[in-house]
This record gives C-alpha cells, sequence and structure tokens, in this order.
C-alpha cells in the first residue's frame, strides 16, 4: 500500500544526496545531469546545487501528485476529494512549467528519468507506482476516498523537507520563493486532508 510513498521517498532522497555529494567530491560549483555526469556551475549564476536538486527532485516530486490527482477527478464523485484533487494538480502544473522553464533556463535536465517516467520501478514493499495506481483507481466510493488521502498526505509530507532545505541553502530569489510557498501551502493541505479522513472505526 505504501510502495508508490516510499519508493517516492528513497527516490528524491537518493536525487538530492547525490546532488549534493557530487557536488562536494567534485568542486564547489559542480551540479548533477541525470546521466551522473557534472557540469560546471559558474560562479555567478542565478542558482546554486541546493537550487537544482531542489527543482529537479521536487518536479518529479509534482509529477507524481498531479497523476494521483487526475485519478481522483476522473474517479470520484465526493466534493470534498474533487476539491483537493482540482487544486492540487492545478497547483502543481503550474508549478511544473515553472520548473521546466528554469531548468531550460539554467540549461540542465530535469534530473533523473527514472523519477519522472518510468515509475514502473519496483518499490521497497514489492510493488510499483504502476500497481499503486492500478490499486486506487480500482477502489470505490469511501474506499477510494481514504486510500487517496493516505497516500496524498504522505506524499505532501515528503516534500517539505525538500523545500526546508532549499529554502535554507538555495541561492535562487525565485526558488526560495517556491520552496516557502510550498512549505505553507502543503502543510496546510495537509491539516485539511487530515480532518477530511474517515475517523477509525
Amino acid at each position: 500500500r505504501w510502495g508508490i510513498i516510499r519508493f517516492a521517498a528513497l527516490s528524491l532522497a537518493l536525487v538530492i544526496g547525490a546532488a549534493f555529494s557530487t557536488a562536494c567530491e567534485s568542486s564547489s560549483h559542480g551540479s548533477v545531469h541525470s546521466s551522473g555526469s557534472v557540469a560546471e556551475i559558474p560562479a555567478d549564476a542565478l542558482f546554486n546545487d541546493a537550487d537544482l536538486a531542489f527543482v529537479q527532485a521536487m518536479l518529479a516530486h509534482h509529477q507524481q501528485a498531479v497523476t494521483m490527482a487526475d485519478a481522483a477527478i476522473a474517479t470520484s464523485s465526493s466534493l470534498d476529494l474533487l476539491e483537493f484533487a482540482t487544486t492540487i494538480s492545478a497547483t502543481q502544473s503550474s508549478e511544473i512549467q515553472k520548473m521546466r522553464g528554469w531548468l531550460a533556463a539554467w540549461n540542465q535536465p530535469e534530473g533523473d528519468p527514472m523519477m519522472s517516467g518510468s515509475m514502473d520501478m519496483p518499490g521497497m514493499s514489492g510493488g510499483s507506482f504502476d500497481e499503486d495506481m492500478g490499486r486506487l483507481k480500482s477502489s470505490k466510493g469511501v474506499a477510494f476516498t481514504d486510500l487517496w488521502l493516505e497516500l496524498m498526505i504522505e506524499h505532501h509530507r515528503s516534500a517539505l523537507p525538500m523545500a526546508r532545505t532549499a529554502v535554507e541553502s538555495g541561492k535562487n530569489p525565485e526558488v526560495i520563493a517556491l520552496a516557502t510557498a510550498i512549505l505553507a501551502t502543503q502543510q496546510q493541505e495537509i491539516d485539511a486532508m487530515i480532518a477530511a479522513q474517515t475517523p477509525p472505526g
């Protein structure tokens, strides 16, 4: 059940860790491409390694959230759930385009294609993103709502440490502003989704 969340959290941690580790080992201006090669970031660039690692990882993270949100929009009849899903899909789709624009302007790749494209990699529980989405789509009514809320709450929670790191270590004002907004918005949405969950028992 938690394959999507555990895989996303592990993959994002590996991407961020690889970016920071390679940068420290190679030079103070190194950045990591998805192929593992290192491209030099000029000292006067408008972004640093923390900005790049955040944008690449959060872009893939947002793509997962939009996939989950669109599944709810296509499946659920719950007005509360549809409101959550519509807001998340619209907000994060807009942020995806913004982050893609930054990467293009920086002449940097989107990141590990294993995260942003081939989501059928096995998760830590032995499942996969596709399998978890299949289980979500096969659920109906209250069961769908409860599963979707649990998955999205944990997905949002996994974004918060990434955003805090960008705020603390980033250089680009626009990236820091986005990370700050994500911290506020996703925590508000977490609280609202927790309140919307079916009480135990």
